[in-house]
């Protein structure tokens, strides 16, 4: 066998295995984190990977979420001002990365016969930290126009419960069943019991509005 043509044989794998083959313990990954600016707040066993807005799950397939122990308590929270993602001003970490404050505004929006509300005119200012495995944010709201408005504010939320292994991609052949409870108006809850018997749940809890003089 001459040099070039060694060159082009195939390298035996000494566990005899096809290296053309996936592994069984390869993840195979849909999306990049390099195009996401994603935030990390922690404390203790319990951790969120949100994007620049404060969002989680906005785009899917990613590894945003709120976890707990390896498991995604949240896979999706979004807030929204009458239906819409507010605009991005500024996002930022503290120093000593114990939380996470955004400056958003508000897109142009049509409220029909009560008129129209130019972009930037609510001011939005979200805050957010993680401490004894419960994520918290603080939302301030203030009105720059020259009018009175009352508008929406929707906050959307899901839990698909997945571990780390499954927010990478691998596939369970077996999944709880995933059920939702309206609990309170003020803190609905989902949940989901496992395969091996166990429940797990997530719920989200709203605080009453604080007027500001």
């Amino acid at each position: 066998m001459t040099d070039a043509a060694r060159d082009r044989a195939p390298i035996a794998n000494p566990d005899g295995r096809d290296p053309n083959v996936w592994s069984e313990y390869e993840i195979e990954t849909q999306t990049s984190l390099v195009d996401c600016a994603l935030r990390t707040l922690k404390h203790g066993d319990a951790f969120a990977v949100l994007d620049s807005s404060g969002d989680i799950g906005t785009i899917a397939d990613t590894a945003e979420g709120l976890f707990y122990r390896d498991t995604r308590y949240l896979s999706h929270y979004e807030l929204r001002i009458e239906g819409k993602r507010p605009l991005l001003l500024s996002s930022s970490m503290h120093e000593d990365r114990s939380a996470l404050s955004v400056a958003l505004a508000n897109p142009d929006i049509d409220l029909g016969e009560h008129g129209r509300v130019p972009r930037d005119t609510i001011f939005l200012e979200r805050t957010k930290f993680v401490w004894n495995a419960v994520c918290y944010e603080r939302v301030s709201i203030k009105n720059y126009d020259r009018t009175r408005r009352r508008l929406r504010l929707d906050v959307l939320f899901d839990a698909d419960f997945h571990d780390l292994f499954e927010v990478r991609g691998t596939k369970r052949r077996q999944h709880g069943r995933h059920m939702a409870h309206p609990h309170r108006s003020r803190s609905p809850r989902a949940g989901s019991p496992g395969p091996c018997a166990c429940r797990w749940s997530s719920r989200r809890h709203a605080l009453p509005a604080r007027r500001e003089r």
